[in-house]
This record gives C-alpha cells, structure tokens and sequence, in this order.
C-alpha cells in the first residue's frame, strides 16, 4: 500500500475534505492518537510537521478504509 500511495501523481493537502461526521470523528482519533506519541523534538524543529503528517497519512488512512473516494481538482494562484 506504501507503494501505491507513494508514487500516485497526487495527494490529499490541505487537510480539506467533505464527508460525514462519523468518517471525520474516526480519522481524527487515529490521526491525533498517533501524533501524540511522535518524539516532542519534531514539533520544535518544524512546527508544522503535524500538518504535513496529517496530508500524508490521509491518504494511507482512506486506502486502509477502503472508502469510496470522489477528488476533486482545486487550482491554486499564486500573485
């Protein structure tokens, strides 16, 4: 599953997503039950290694899941 995860074109950023209030409540108490037990160290190198770890692992989380998944395409415009 790494595999397939890691060299797909694409992956969940932003932390956006549209589902039910079930599906959330799941992830969030896997995503922040493991993210309580990283090492404290990585949080004072990159304050923002939560918010990249909770990119990655989304996607491995809705593949373990197997949850039928709609993706949308956003643009993003830089000034």
């Amino acid at each position: 599953m790494f595999d397939k995860i890691h060299n797909q074109e694409y992956y969940y950023n932003c932390n956006m997503f549209i589902c039910k209030k079930e599906i959330i409540d799941k992830y969030c108490e896997f995503l922040f039950n493991n993210l309580a037990k990283l090492d404290k160290s990585f949080f004072i190198h990159d304050p923002r290694i939560c918010g990249y770890l909770a990119e990655y692992t989304f996607g491995f989380w809705l593949q373990y899941q197997n949850y039928n998944i709609k993706a949308i395409k956003v643009k993003l415009y830089a000034k």
